[in-house]
């Protein structure tokens, strides 16, 4: 794997990098890199301390000693401290309805806002200028937090009434003068606090283990460090640490529940004007459902509808039928109940179906990193399929903004078995000449021998002996014109030389090579 290869070169180069580190000295996505660290991890191939840094599994001993969480410094007295008063009082933390007959006490984002890419006010997503302004005119004086991860907590009362709360794990702290007229609310940026209800009810025992699991929580999470850790590792480390509490879904902040569907259609339909056909399709009767609620509580539902020609329903549906654009909600998780999972390994035919409704874009909307390690193989082949795809174009763009120079001696490869002498001859040449040829690039299911980029423009170099490229009327090999008019659909050029051309005339074949750059 070669983003894997990279992150553990990287390491051993530079031991000590958090994950945002890795990602922009390697000029991959931060999400991506992360994940790969933490497949690393569950192969003891890495390990993290409580800084949120990264090394190599070889470190020393002494090192992994040395970052293990104490229970006896200055946080962890405050935290008991702290707790202590809380359970001083039964009602102290967060609890709401789940359903109301009045208005809902809590709105649903489809990404926590310090993640989102796009940055946008808190107050521009749907449902929270409403909320802010009851908040606002409330004679009850509530306070507004932001909170999660969110659980849904089953209660029975003595009179027979059965229902949900809603308790987040976390609190996020709004500014002072969020609840003001005319104000813009917004987060403090502080790190969250604990939610003592949950916190009671995750932790066993009494009022002093719970301070002791809250104490230890934080020393985990690394609040006492001097720089706080970013939201998506605080978050991955709470689960990786926790993995006992009652899970139902893959943590992902950057993503929350069927609203990020609904995200995306806005993007592409109120934000951007498309006016193309969209069709959002998934595996599961009662995702679709929620997706059509969400969509139609949305304030811009009337106009998203129109301009989309917006189809909203199961794989069934889509039989036969095709939209400019499709949106695939797969509905993956790392607890994804077991007859879930196995509805989808039995329905790879349904899953061909998904993805091949579009006629011009395809968006997957879900828990990438669920998929790729989900044991439903055809799609964890697929994110296998769009991981390389990634790390690809990310690699291509890297190799745009820097000069890339793999040495004067034909350099390490993923696939040593597929490197002929002719190839390492012809390297050495072009690197002489002054150019610097990319060995072993892949692009799609191919894999270039060599691949040269210029600002934009990108060449494909191959080396072919004729026994196992031309046919026995002497032409090209069919599978090899093909794979060139793919590689030209896709942007590339492709220069191939017969190795007797290299044989004979080298200089000739390093000049075709230096032309194309010239252009």
């Amino acid at each position: 794997m070669a983003l894997e290869d990279d992150i553990l070169a990287t390491l051993s180069r530079k031991p000590g990098l958090k994950g945002r580190e890795i990602a922009s000295q390697l000029g991959l996505d931060k999400g991506l890199v992360n994940s790969t660290l933490y497949k690393l991890r569950s192969r003891k191939l890495t390990w993290q301390d409580g800084g949120y840094r990264w090394f190599l599994k070889a470190a020393s001993t002494e090192s992994r000693q040395a970052a293990q969480p104490q229970l006896d410094t200055p946080l962890t007295k405050l935290s008991r401290y702290y707790l202590h008063c809380l359970s001083l009082d039964d009602e102290s933390g967060v609890s709401l309805f789940a359903q109301s007959r009045f208005s809902a006490e809590y709105i649903e984002l489809p990404v926590l806002p310090e993640l989102d890419p796009e940055e946008r006010s808190i107050a521009s997503f749907a449902g929270v200028s409403e909320l802010f302004q009851r908040l606002r005119t409330s004679a009850s004086r509530q306070v507004p937090y932001l909170g999660y991860p969110v659980r849904l907590r089953a209660h029975r009362s003595e009179k027979g009434w059965e229902g949900f709360f809603v308790e987040p794990v976390f609190l996020f702290d709004f500014t002072d003068d969020a609840l003001q007229r005319g104000a813009d609310p917004a987060l403090t940026g502080e790190l969250p606090t604990f939610n003592f209800r949950v916190l009671k009810s995750l932790a066993m025992g009494d009022d002093s283990q719970i301070m002791d699991e809250a104490a230890r929580l934080a020393e985990e999470l690394g609040f006492s460090e001097a720089e706080p850790p970013e939201l998506d590792e605080f978050f991955a480390r709470l689960v990786e640490i926790r993995e006992d509490w009652d899970w139902k879904e893959q943590m992902n902040p950057a993503s929350l529940s069927s609203g990020t569907v609904v995200l995306e259609l806005e993007r592409m339909l109120v934000r951007q004007g498309y006016r193309g056909s969209v069709g959002v399709v998934t595996p599961f009767r009662a995702q679709a459902n929620k997706i059509r609620d969400l969509l139609h509580a949305h304030p811009q539902a009337n106009l998203m509808l129109k301009n989309g020609e917006l189809l909203v329903d199961t794989v069934h549906r889509f039989q036969g039928d095709e939209r400019d654009v499709m949106i695939f909600s797969p509905v993956v998780s790392r607890a994804m109940p077991q007859g879930a999972s196995i509805f989808l390994r039995k329905t790879c035919n349904l899953f061909n179906v998904a993805i091949t409704r579009a006629r011009a874009t395809l968006v997957v909307v879900g828990d990438f990193g669920a998929a790729r390690n989900s044991d439903i193989e055809h799609l964890s082949a697929f994110a296998g399929y769009v991981e390389r795809l990634n790390t690809n174009t990310a690699r291509a763009k890297k190799l745009e903004r820097e000069d890339y120079d793999g040495g004067p001696n034909y350099p390490t490869v993923a696939h040593p078995e597929l490197v002929s002498d002719w190839e390492r001859l012809f390297y050495t040449k072009l690197h002489q000449a002054g150019l610097r040829p990319v060995p072993q690039y892949d692009v799609e299911k191919f894999i270039l021998d060599f691949a040269l980029i210029s600002g934009g423009r990108r060449l494909d170099v191959e080396v072919d002996g004729e026994r196992y490229h031309r046919d026995w009327t002497g032409e090209l090999l069919r599978r090899d014109q093909l794979r060139n008019m793919r590689l030209i659909e896709l942007g590339w050029d492709v220069m191939r030389f017969w190795v007797y051309e290299l044989r004979d005339n080298m200089p000739q074949c390093i000049e075709r090579v230096k032309r194309w750059m010239r252009c």
